[in-house]
């Protein structure tokens, strides 16, 4: 891959911790300050892969690591993975076509338009089987799938996303589950789901797009070992996409390919399963990007999205990067759509394709629902008042809330006997998210409840515990 893919000169052990931005890129882009990097790698099974909070399989050049993106079998220091990384484009209520990419290949403008928030716990949450953990965005607590589940969310208008100049957001929330195991079954896939949210327009004929560059062959340090030779194919019955390594080059012969094989978890309730659109696009490495990634969002869309176009599998090695898209979806404000993408490998390219068919077929070998945070409510999603973080609460919590309007709003604490004791706020605020800070030293141990009200008549009230 290019020299601005690739970043190898810190060892990932000092970035997979978080990292409170403002740091610079090692490309092009500043990022606004509070934005909160995270990266953990899954590795219970054969295949070892970097997860972010910013929705990519690659560092996405915030730092820079030494260790691989995507490493099968387990130390052959053979990589798979240069970039990859979800894309979303949708019609707004004005009419705007709108894309927001976590990554792409865009010399004229800054291409990172997912982050997560500045929320301290909005970082890569990780629960093994067996383990439940409560995750202020998860509607009660998370039960563990698989043997290492991660959580994350990030969104395309959190204030890092906001700071690029060349960003419009469609104001959608991400929130990613991914899934590894260690069985014999499984240990050669790790399945990534995403919850997909409008949190201010109701969207038109919204696209989902898997962006990949692979990069599959012996880790290389420099360019001078590097060889663009990777070619492109598409298995229709499987919904997958897969990169394959050339026989031959300084990369050495891989052992496997990559696939990246998508599932439409929710089409029977938004969109008829015969009535989803795929395309499939790919272009070569020989000229540098952006290859076959146009500028602005409305050809994006077009082209890569919308266009309906499966390509011929790609005849050459000659590097390669691809596109897998489908829909159309219409999407209200507090609707929950979920898909999944399983990045498959195997020893060669017959035994990743066995793999991707058995998970043709998931409640033969994953028995039950694949975990999920469910539809939310339309009623309450606009307006919407949080659990206070952590709770029980020591020395100090946070209350978040969220407004689609601007409001007049009030935040009060009872004590246990309804008794109001203090008010947090009673102040105009404007739309977004916003957060109070709770101080355990002004109050006694005991049990509390903290009510939001607002101008247009929202309600709720939650409770909080106070340990000292």
């Amino acid at each position: 891959m290019f020299s601005e893919c690739k970043y190898r000169s810190t060892p990932v052990s000092r970035w997979v911790g978080v990292w409170l931005v403002g740091l610079a890129f090692s490309g092009n882009m500043s990022v606004a300050q509070g934005t909160i990097f995270d990266g953990k790698y899954h590795d219970v099974g054969k295949v070892r892969l970097l997860i972010t909070n910013f929705g990519t399989l690659f560092p996405r050049g915030s730092v820079d690591t030494e260790e691989l993106n995507c490493e099968y079998p387990p130390n052959s220091g053979e990589e798979h993975i240069s970039e990859a990384g979800l894309w979303i484009g949708g019609i707004t209520p004005d009419n705007d076509t709108l894309v927001s990419v976590t990554s792409s290949w865009n010399p004229f403008m800054t291409d990172y338009e997912f982050y997560a928030s500045e929320e301290p716990w909005d970082t890569i949450w990780v629960i093994e089987r067996g383990n439940t953990a409560h995750i202020p965005y998860w509607p009660g607590p998370y039960v563990a799938f698989s043997n290492q589940d991660f959580v994350c969310r990030y969104s395309d208008y959190s204030k890092a996303a906001l700071a690029n100049p060349d960003h419009k957001p469609l104001y959608i929330d991400v929130i990613q589950t991914s899934y590894a195991w260690s069985s014999v079954l499984l240990e050669d896939i790790i399945v990534l789901s995403f919850y997909v949210i409008p949190t201010r327009w109701d969207l038109k004929k919204v696209y989902f797009t898997y962006w990949v560059v692979p990069e599959i062959g012996l880790y290389c340090r420099n360019l001078d070992c590097y060889r663009p030779d990777d070619k492109a194919l598409f298995y229709g019955k499987l919904n997958m996409g897969v990169g394959v390594d050339g026989p031959d080059g300084s990369d050495g012969q891989a052992i496997s390919p990559i696939g990246f094989q998508i599932f439409p978890d929710m089409a029977d309730k938004y969109l008829a399963a015969d009535s989803i659109s795929w395309t499939f696009k790919y272009g070569d490495n020989r000229y540098g990007p952006p290859g076959i990634v146009p500028r602005y969002d409305s050809e994006k869309y077009r082209e890569l999205m919308a266009k309906g176009e499966i390509m011929e599998n790609q005849a050459d090695y000659e590097g390669t990067h691809f596109v897998l898209s489908f829909g159309p979806y219409n999407l209200n404000v507090g609707d929950t759509l979920s898909f999944k993408v399983a990045v498959v490998l195997g020893e060669g390219l017959d035994d990743l394709i066995s793999n991707a068919n058995g998970l043709l077929y998931p409640t033969d070998i994953c028995p039950g629902p694949w975990g999920g945070p469910g539809p939310a409510d339309a009623a309450h999603f606009q307006i919407q008042l949080f659990q206070n973080f952590p709770n029980p609460v020591k020395s100090a919590s946070v209350i978040r809330y969220r407004l689609s309007d601007p409001e007049n709003v009030s935040i009060d604490i009872y004590d246990a006997t309804g008794r109001r004791i203090r008010s947090l706020i009673n102040a105009r605020r404007e739309p977004g998210s916003h957060r109070v800070l709770i101080d355990a030293l002004e109050y006694t141990s005991g049990v509390y409840f903290y009510r939001l009200r607002t101008q247009s008549g929202y309600r709720e009230t939650k409770k909080m515990v106070i340990i000292k």
